[in-house]
């Protein structure tokens, strides 16, 4: 049912938890901090949106449903 080798999916929460306790304790020590922080994730979330951008403007394609000729003939 449930899968039993899952020994080493502690590490990955247990690391950003103390990376996230760090980067609190750098910010509390230095307040200043927390404006460059901000400004990273701005950054870093814009960096994503232009990428998903780049990636849906090469792989997204527009078909016609209606071709022209296709209709019925007028004669």
């Amino acid at each position: 049912m449930w899968a039993t080798n899952t020994q080493g999916f502690w590490l990955g929460p247990a690391l950003f938890g103390a990376t996230l306790i760090v980067i609190g304790l750098l910010i509390y020590s230095n307040p200043d901090l927390l404006a460059y922080v901000v400004a990273a994730v701005f950054i870093l979330a814009g960096a994503v949106m232009v990428g998903v951008a780049w990636k849906m403007r090469t792989q997204v394609t527009i078909h016609r449903m209606d071709h022209p000729g296709d209709g019925p003939d007028e004669s």
